[in-house]
């Protein structure tokens, strides 16, 4: 059968570029290494991680220990109250000075002439307590010669030995203590150069200063004015003490 021309032409034409387009694709050739590989099997991925949940846990931090507050934070600091100084049982050794302060007029007048009476040193002990500002005490304490001696006068001496209680009023409590001091007792007195013995009632009355140099050591000083009664009037004197103080 015979196709016309134009029919034929036309399938040529479309032949002829449907063979052009088909020479441009050229089939890929394969290369060695595509071909080893396609002879090995694919490789299997890699296993991912385990879950996290397998996982160890991490272990938690040791909380601190809590540490107490300085004194001074938080709540206001408070110091704690600081003992007093010399409280509780205490013994004091020293001495004392007496100074007359009427026999020599009293002699005076007597004898017509003047009368000097000198002053005496002796010992000064005492036992007591005392609680904040208030103290108490025994008190013993020897005078050994009180002198008097006139123009054309034979010399007189005496003693005199005081056994006293004694209230203490103590004004400070800190290192330096100043008390008021009141008390009362028996006093005994030897007169020579004849032996005679007197004896009296007598009231205490003065005032002192304690001086801390520790918590239970003290230096200590007094004055008291002392006045016998019955037969020892009229031998008022003047009691200076002085000594060492030591609180248990």
């Amino acid at each position: 059968m015979r196709v016309p021309a134009r029919s034929l032409v036309l399938a040529i034409a479309i032949t002829m570029v449907s063979s052009a387009a088909l020479a441009q694709i050229e089939p890929p050739t394969p290369s060695a290494d595509a071909g080893a590989g396609a002879s090995e099997p694919a490789a299997s991925p890699e296993p991912e991680p385990e879950a996290q949940a397998d996982a160890q846990p991490e272990p938690e931090p040791e909380p601190e220990p809590a540490q107490e507050p300085e004194p001074w934070q938080g709540e206001e600091y408070q110091p704690p109250p600081s003992k007093d100084f010399g409280q509780g049982f205490y013994i004091m050794l020293g001495g004392a000075t007496g100074i007359d302060m009427k026999a020599a007029d009293v002699l005076s007048d007597f004898a017509g002439v003047p009368v000097d009476v000198s002053s005496t040193t002796g010992l000064n002990v005492r036992l007591g307590a005392r609680q904040r500002h208030i103290g108490a005490e025994f008190q013993a304490e020897w005078l050994p010669a009180f002198k008097a001696t006139g123009q054309g006068l034979n010399p007189v001496e005496w003693s005199m030995v005081s056994l006293s209680a004694n209230l203490h009023i103590v004004i400070l409590t800190g290192r330096v203590q100043p008390y008021l001091l009141i008390g009362g007792g028996y006093n005994f007195s030897k007169q020579k150069p004849i032996d005679l013995t007197f004896s009296g009632w007598s009231f205490r009355g003065g005032g002192g200063l304690d001086v801390f140099m520790t918590r239970n050591l003290a230096l200590t000083m007094d004055v008291a004015y002392v006045i016998p009664t019955n037969e020892l009037t009229d031998l008022n004197y003047l009691a200076i003490g002085w000594g060492l103080k030591y609180a248990f």
